[in-house]
């Protein structure tokens, strides 16, 4: 038998940062078991010279299983917190990825939910098939086994697991498989409570996930019917059609309308016998004992001040504790959240917006955006941590409370925050903890001097790159531009229908201005560009058979931009704090787009690609890619406009081009023919090439998904529309009438502009 050398080493690293980024479980899986997995469905599928695939987990917070779904499952609360987990889960996969390939190892990391392929796709004869399967990869890794429900369990949390993989080359030593004691009793509480009767209608025997000699047996049960109101949000109560499938879904939207999603009555009713337990006060099933019991003594310190130091981790400004009784003065009823509640932790933070007053209605909108949605995420990532610390100790917690949000909106206790906005979360606990309200922010933890200091508080932020330009030099350059650019207007629609009901767009077509740095801040001196960059292996094996998966070339697009934002923010709010204003942008000259996915359209590959060559951080490509010598196109970049002076780098040489004109693969590969003739623009000093791309035809296929040609056919659509010369109003509006309503909110594009480039799969010049 052939001796594998492992490396034990990298295994603990690992590990190690898995933690550091919020794992509670961790575990490896050689490729080999995976072998009688799906071809399609399968980690070799996607990455065939994979060796190892790894998976982390995140546990529920006891206490939001325990409380919510009663008396009816679509009856919560504080549920909401699974999004908070997957949204983690997303950041612990591209961050591992992203690690792994700087050790050399090609890498794909799966996004935590990852159901793309609602229908049969060619030979994969399943539904709501993901990439991977996270449940049963997290059974090959050795951290669970499966119960008759088809939730993967684990010996510390039974079936309150969410899981994530990351799929490389490195070759680790796998976790053993679980064999201790059966963690499913066939106790029969989910076949009993589940209102859709998921397990006693339209099953058709039995599944089995067999990992070298272990047998793991599940019911193979109508996945329409699980997602009647778990995916579908339809009433629950109202009861279903004896045969659920995509028919009786849509039949079932279109009559009665959404209600709202549901908690899985089989997650909250599935306990491994050794762990049960009675908390009447919470819930009338049986629930999960904890590993640890309170004592009834006042909480270590160390506790507390790691829930204010993880406060911070997340770019808090306010950490706050009340008790129950300060909670009351303030008119906050605790017990309203959770019944024995003893106080709550209220974490937030402020940001202000500098400028804008030059830009149009639409792009003064927009600017907000990520200040809200990423200071929003990752404070919910830190009460998130906050309460599962809390639930490991024994204590019970629940963070995003929706009411408990509305309670501090209405209390006032967050007024004089100061800034233009105030995002918070929060955690509430049933054990005594001391009143306190302490400011996170206070002195600047290090001067800003000039733009090497700059440069390396974006390193410190999570930046790869990051590059200087003066705003006279950016402000040039769209001058030039403007030239043959400047007159674009661009189609946009909106759906007015729900979702699951056929498309009803109502067009508009606003101006798309060319922007300069001075319309975001009149007298700006400065701008600085960030990039970071993403796995290649995504890019390199999208569409690609066996597998033929896009969801990783998907995830780690819109993931990048998260990133982007989270750093631009802690960037921006350092200028701030020390005199200086500045603004974040995804696209700063307005030249750019937006690409359709599954979590919202985000910014498109082209977007501040101009503003990264200004900074002299890379080469234009002929697809309006940057070319960097240490990721070729494989990096996405953020602009912050401030009136603080730096000096600005240099602009790169044109090298490039030559390689571009001899290729020209982009402007072959585009299903639109979007991308237009060479036009020479000097940057810096430097001359070159700019293609014109038109807009309208590359958002009807990289945006609005009309043609499959971008990715979607992957997906199993089959709706390829050319566009008509004439591209108007009415010819887009007739074109989104036709999407597929289960389909349509989850555009899953590859740019075959990127994806056919040589530059993104490898080849350096």
């Amino acid at each position: 038998m052939k001796t594998v050398a492992y490396d034990p080493a990298l295994a603990v690293e690992l590990k190690r940062k898995a933690y550091e980024l919020g794992a509670d479980l961790v575990g490896f899986a050689n490729i080999e078991r995976f072998e009688n997995a799906p071809i399609m469905m399968s980690p070799q599928g996607i990455l065939p010279t994979a060796r190892t695939v790894m998976v982390c987990g995140i546990h529920h917070p006891d206490a939001t299983i325990e409380l919510d779904g009663e008396p009816s499952p679509h009856q919560m609360d504080s549920y909401g917190v699974q999004i908070a987990m997957n949204d983690k889960l997303d950041r612990i996969s591209f961050r591992l990825a992203c690690m792994l390939e700087d050790m050399g190892y090609p890498t794909v990391p799966i996004v935590s939910s990852n159901i793309w392929r609602y229908k049969q796709y060619k030979q994969l004869n399943a539904v709501f098939a993901p990439d991977v399967s996270h449940i049963y990869a997290a059974v090959a890794a050795g951290l669970t086994e499966l119960g008759w429900n088809g939730l993967s369990m684990s010996p510390e949390y039974g079936p309150r697991n969410r899981f994530v993989t990351v799929i490389t080359e490195a070759q680790l030593e796998p976790t053993p498989l679980y064999r201790g004691e059966k963690l499913c009793d066939m106790c029969g509480e989910c076949i009993r409570n589940c209102q859709a009767q998921t397990f006693t209608k339209e099953v058709n025997g039995t599944n089995n996930v067999r990992i070298e000699d272990k047998d793991n047996i599940f019911v193979n049960k109508n996945l329409w019917r699980c997602a009647w109101s778990e995916h579908f949000a339809l009433d629950l109560d109202k009861g279903l059609p004896d045969v659920v499938d995509e028919k009786a879904i849509l039949d079932a939207v279109e009559r009665d309308g959404r209600r709202s999603g549901t908690l899985g009555t089989c997650l909250k009713v599935c306990v491994p016998a050794p762990m049960r337990t009675e908390k009447p006060q919470y819930t009338r099933f049986t629930t999960r004992k904890n590993q640890f019991a309170p004592t009834g003594l006042p909480v270590p310190r160390k506790f507390i001040d790691q829930a204010m130091l993880t406060a911070a981790q997340f770019a808090a400004d306010r950490f706050i504790i009340l008790t129950a009784e300060d909670a009351r003065s303030r008119g906050i009823d605790l017990a309203d959240m959770m019944p024995d509640a003893r106080a709550a932790i209220i974490v937030s933070t402020s940001f202000r917006i500098d400028g804008g007053e030059g830009l149009p209605d639409n792009n003064r909108n927009a600017i907000p955006h990520p200040y809200r949605s990423e200071g929003t995420r990752n404070l919910v990532f830190a009460t998130l941590d906050i309460a599962r610390m809390f639930d490991t100790l024994g204590i019970a917690a629940i963070s995003q409370s929706i009411k408990m949000n509305r309670a501090i909106r209405k209390s006032g206790i967050l007024e004089g925050d100061g800034g233009e906005e105030t995002c918070c979360s929060s955690v509430i606990v049933n054990y005594d903890l001391p009143a306190m309200d302490i400011p996170l922010r206070g002195r600047p933890a290090r001067r800003l001097r000039d733009a090497r200091d700059i440069k390396a508080l974006a390193a410190a932020c999570g930046a790869d790159l990051c590059g200087i330009s003066d705003a006279g030099r950016v402000a040039d350059t769209a001058d030039a531009i403007e030239a043959f650019m400047g007159a674009e207007r661009v189609l946009e629609a909106t759906d007015r229908n729900n979702l699951f009901m056929p498309y009803d767009p109502e067009i508009t077509v606003p101006g798309r201005p060319v922007l300069r740095p001075d319309d975001y801040i009149p007298g700006s001196r400065s701008v600085i560009v960030l990039g970071i960059r993403y796995p290649a292996a995504p890019v390199e094996r999208a569409g690609k058979p066996p597998a033929e998966a896009v969801g990783p070339y998907v995830f780690v697009q819109y993931q990048t931009q998260r990133e982007l934002s989270y750093a631009a923010m802690r960037v921006v709010r350092a200028l701030q704090e020390q005199g200086w204003r500045a603004v974040l942008t995804h696209d700063l000259m307005n030249l750019g787009s937006e690409t359709g996915s599954p979590r919202g359209p985000h910014s498109a590959p082209i977007n501040n690609a101009v503003e990264a060559v200004c900074a002299g951080l890379g080469q234009l490509t002929y697809n309006r890619n940057v070319y960097t010598e240490a990721y070729g196109i494989n990096q996405r970049f953020v602009a912050i406009v401030t009136d603080m002076p730096l000096a600005a780098d240099a602009v790169q040489p044109a090298r490039i081009a030559d390689t571009c004109a001899r290729c020209e693969k982009c402007v072959s590969a585009c299903p639109t023919a979007a991308i237009g003739t060479p036009r020479p623009v000097t940057i810096g000093g430097v001359r070159y090439d700019v293609l014109p791309i038109d807009r309208n035809l590359c958002r009807w296929a990289s945006y609005f998904a009309l043609t499959n040609r971008d990715g979607f056919e992957y997906n199993g659509s089959t709706m390829d529309l050319t566009p008509p010369e004439e591209l108007g109003e009415a010819a887009l509006a007739d074109a989104l009438r036709r999407r597929d309503p289960i389909s349509k909110f989850r555009p899953t594009i590859v740019q075959r502009c990127v994806s056919e480039c040589p530059l993104a799969t490898g080849e350096r010049i």
